[in-house]
């Protein structure tokens, strides 16, 4: 009788510790949904609007869009008029997930911004923010970067891509042309880097197309990747205005996946010059 009234208290032991550790891991789960819902709100609402009317002028049409995954990373976009003829357009990948990664595109969003106000060389600005973030950076985070900034009077576009997804540009007669370059490794891993920048003509009709590895590296069942490929295929077919565009590529992309959970953020933004 001894041993079995050991053994039975042994086992409610085990029970017990049991049920104790799954009552933390529950507590933990629902701190990490916390977090990650904290960090999706942090992301939504530091991004502007989708389709900007920029005070009603017509030489400009612009549509963005933002789909978090549910383990939230750290994409976002931006855009702001700098002066009469000058639209800054900027799309990031923050490296990791969760609150950090939101606060680190907070502070990166905000850095190029406030330095955009008074420098017009996308080398310059990329370069302080880089100088900034890096001398602040004890978790060894990391974001890519392409920013552009667009003249509208002289139909051309400076940019600089620091370690991001090429650009496109599809232009009026269907030419699609894959902005290549890049101008340094992504920001604020070092400090002391010199950006460079390209200058990019362009015409009335011309769509440019920015967008982060979400789009590209979206799967399905087989594992297959969405792809620069498939992309290029969904941008060369008609489409009516940039909103279409943007929301074409989108169905393409979770028609493609076919149900399959979506593991990184989407972000695009497209903007037509016109007249």
């Amino acid at each position: 009788m001894g041993k079995e009234a050991n053994e039975s208290k042994d086992t409610a032991n085990i029970v017990a510790q049991q049920v104790q550790k799954i009552a933390l891991l529950k507590e933990q789960m629902v701190r990490m949904e916390a977090e990650l819902n904290l960090a999706k709100d942090i992301q939504l609402n530091m991004i502007p609007i989708s389709h900007p009317d920029f005070g009603g002028r017509s030489d400009v049409e612009l549509y963005a869009k933002l789909i978090s995954a549910r383990e939230v990373g750290g994409d976002f976009y931006d855009y702001y008029l700098l002066d009469d003829n000058k639209l800054a357009i900027v799309v990031g990948d923050v490296s990791g997930k969760g609150v950090a990664a939101g606060f680190m595109m907070a502070v990166g969003k905000a850095l190029l911004k406030s330095r955009a106000a008074t420098d017009f060389s996308t080398a310059s600005i990329m370069s302080h923010v880089n100088q900034e973030m890096a001398a602040n950076n004890p978790d060894y985070m990391f974001t890519t970067v392409f920013m552009g900034i667009i003249d509208l009077a002289k139909k051309e576009m400076t940019y600089t891509n620091a370690g991001h997804n090429p650009t496109l540009i599809l232009q009026k007669d269907g030419t699609l042309v894959k902005l290549s370059t890049l101008h340094g490794p992504v920001v604020a891993a070092m400090e002391d880097i010199v950006y460079g920048e390209s200058v990019v003509s362009l015409s009335v009709g011309d769509v440019i197309f920015a967008y982060t590895d979400g789009i590209t590296e979206a799967h399905n069942s087989a594992l297959e990747l969405f792809s620069e490929t498939r992309l290029f295929d969904s941008l060369k077919r008609p489409f009516k205005n940039v909103k279409d565009t943007v929301e074409r590529i989108v169905l393409d992309i979770l028609l493609f996946e076919r149900g399959e959970e979506q593991f990184d953020d989407i972000t695009a933004l497209c903007v037509e010059i016109k007249e």
